[in-house]
C-alpha cells in the first residue's frame, strides 16, 4: 500500500478536504497558544493627561514555512484569522486571531462540524 503522506505538499492546503474537530483539537493542543498584552496610552487633553489601558488578546499556531498549508486549513476551519510571517530568522509562519469576538465565538468553542 502506497503512503500518500510522503507525496503531500504541506506548503498548500488540501483541496476538497476539511480538517475534522479531533485533528484541530490535537494540533492546537500541541502547537497553539494564547497571549495577551496590556498597552498604556497617555494622551494630553484640556483637563490634563489621560491614561488608558487596552488589553489585546491573540490566539496563534506557529509552524515552519514548509507547513503553511496546515495553517491555511486552520484558517478555513475556523472561518477567521490570518496566516502571516511569525519570525524570519526561524523561518516560521503563524495562523493568528486577534479579534476578541472571533476568539470567544469561534476559537474557544471549537466548532464541531464547521
Amino acid at each position: 500500500m502506497k503512503n500518500n503522506l510522503t507525496n503531500r505538499d504541506y506548503t498548500k492546503p488540501r483541496i476538497g478536504l476539511k480538517l475534522n474537530p479531533w485533528q484541530v483539537t490535537g494540533f492546537v493542543d500541541g502547537e497553539g497558544s494564547f497571549a495577551y498584552s496590556i498597552s498604556k496610552l497617555k494622551r494630553n487633553n484640556e483637563e490634563g493627561t489621560e491614561c488608558r489601558e487596552t488589553v489585546n488578546l491573540e490566539f496563534k499556531v506557529t509552524q515552519k514555512n514548509h507547513s503553511e498549508g496546515i495553517l491555511l486549513e486552520l484558517r478555513d476551519y475556523f472561518g477567521c484569522g490570518t496566516v502571516v510571517i511569525d519570525n524570519r530568522n526561524t523561518e516560521t509562519k503563524k495562523y493568528h486571531v486577534t479579534s476578541l469576538s472571533d476568539i470567544t465565538t469561534k476559537i474557544i468553542p471549537l466548532p464541531h462540524g464547521a
